[in-house]
């Protein structure tokens, strides 16, 4: 006896739900795998020709073929990424730790003659400058602790030395008036004397603080030369506490990524330790058994086999065309830009060239973006101009260059990506899914392309009119 249609439906839905759970529950158990799977694949898929190679010198002997090249794509793939990481990252925790506030202080003062950027009077407009601040400072403790929200707290400067001071600049500024523009500073004493009158937190003691302020401000913009300048000299004339913030927010920075990275060291190491083992297994079994799987896979799913044939053909062309291509020119942009490093002499060579192959991944960016800074460090601080030029030209005719020669060597006019699709690919990935997605990215665009086009075939097949049958 057949079972009724109802019954049948029944039997259909607890059949999806259950397949639903399952494989969400699958889905949870495999999400930690999922990254070492996809360099899995990846890497089978490009060293296929390598794997095909070492079959043949085998003898047709499977399981020795599949772990001669897994040991092969390690030693190839994985152990120089190894090196260049920990390199980079001795060489970076090396130049954290020579941070040190007077090294910032004599890089910093160095530039700025270099650019001839000394702020006029720095030795009596900054103390002026951090007084007027910490008057601010204190009026605004106060102001609190008017209102019950805080204690006050003592001001280092009072307004009688502050008007000490200004009455100082005043007297070096008009002896010398051919070295110095005059600008009038009589406003900046009324508002200073006005300041003195008045408790501090009180409104009229804030609008006397401002108006202080502007007036100091318009005295040292003219002194400076006009808004722009002034601005680039303000900017190239950090006081000491600004240096320390900066230093402080690096060394907390660093700080912080070491505290995560050293309680996490055994976590870290062993999730390290069993992706490069999944991985690693995953490349022998899936170059052992691979058109098994890929024959189980093209069984369990629902689509016609001939669009899981086509997407399987773009996952292999966008394998070798997104990633192959990508990877060899960032690489070697990497190796270039580091022998233009390390004769010019620069320091952290190792650090240099990984942030080039990074960022050579990124289209339209390139390289450039390192070596240019780079240049302008040899030019600028360390002010050896022939070395800079010279590094100049040669990252700007070779390194820059070399990514033009070896994508259209390896893709042989396979790039179906455009190539505004392709920056907003790598940039929408790593945003989404970290670094991995520079790789991953590109592909999604590259598969979203295939199933539409299989689509529109579809759709066109559809409203095409059927030939008639013969009588």
């Amino acid at each position: 006896m057949e079972p009724s249609r109802t019954s049948r439906i029944v039997s259909f839905s607890l059949l999806i739900g259950f397949i639903l759970i399952i494989g969400g529950l699958f889905f949870k158990l495999m999400a930690s795998f999922l990254v070492p799977l996809f360099l899995a694949v990846l890497c089978v898929v490009i060293f296929r020709p390598w794997h095909a190679w070492i079959l043949r010198r085998c003898r047709d002997r499977q399981h020795l073929a599949a772990g001669l090249t897994t040991a092969v794509i390690l030693l190839v793939v994985f152990l120089p990424a190894f090196s260049i990481l920990t390199l980079a990252a001795i060489e970076g925790t090396a130049m954290v730790a020579n941070l040190e506030l007077n090294t910032i202080r004599q890089r910093v003062a160095k530039l700025r003659q270099r650019l001839g950027l000394d702020l006029p009077l720095a030795d009596q407009i900054q103390p002026i400058d951090a007084a007027l601040r910490s008057l601010a400072r204190g009026s605004d403790l106060a102001a609190r602790a008017a209102t019950g929200q805080d204690r006050p707290a003592p001001t280092p400067v009072t307004p009688d030395r502050l008007l000490e001071m200004v009455l100082d600049l005043h007297r070096r500024v008009t002896a010398e008036p051919a070295t110095f523009p005059q600008g009038d500073l009589d406003r900046l004493m009324e508002d200073l004397q006005r300041l003195k009158m008045e408790s501090p937190g009180t409104p009229l003691y804030d609008d006397a603080l401002a108006s202080a302020f502007r007036e100091f401000n318009e005295f040292r913009t003219a002194l400076c030369g006009g808004p722009y300048r002034a601005q680039l000299i303000e900017w190239a004339n950090p006081t000491d506490d600004v240096l320390r913030q900066w230093r402080g927010r690096i060394a907390v920075k660093a700080q912080s990524w070491l505290l995560v990275a050293g309680g996490a060291t055994t976590a870290f190491v062993a999730q390290l330790v069993l992706g490069a083992f999944v991985m690693a297994a995953s490349i022998y079994f899936f170059l052992l058994d691979g058109p098994n799987i890929v024959r189980t896979l093209m069984r369990l799913s629902p689509l016609d086999d001939r669009y899981e044939q086509e997407l399987m053909g773009e996952f292999d062309q966008a394998s070798r065309a997104v990633v192959l291509a990508t990877l060899l020119s960032a690489i070697a942009q990497g190796v270039l830009a580091f022998f233009g490093f390390w004769l010019a002499g620069l320091p952290s060579v190792v650090l240099l060239m990984l942030l080039a192959m990074v960022m050579a991944l990124v289209p339209f960016i390139g390289a450039t973006v390192v070596w240019v800074p780079a240049c302008l460090w040899l030019y600028v601080y360390e002010e050896r101009t022939w070395p800079a030029i010279l590094l100049a030209v040669y990252c700007a005719a070779i390194v820059s260059t070399a990514d033009n020669f070896i994508k259209p060597w390896v893709l042989r006019g396979k790039s179906k990506l455009h190539p505004l699709l392709a920056l907003l690919s790598v940039l929408g990935g790593v945003q989404a899914l970290g670094p991995l997605g520079i790789l991953v990215g590109p592909m999604i665009v590259v598969f979203l392309q295939t199933l539409l086009n299989i689509l529109h075939r579809e759709l066109t097949g559809a409203d095409r009119p059927r030939p008639a049958a013969a009588p």
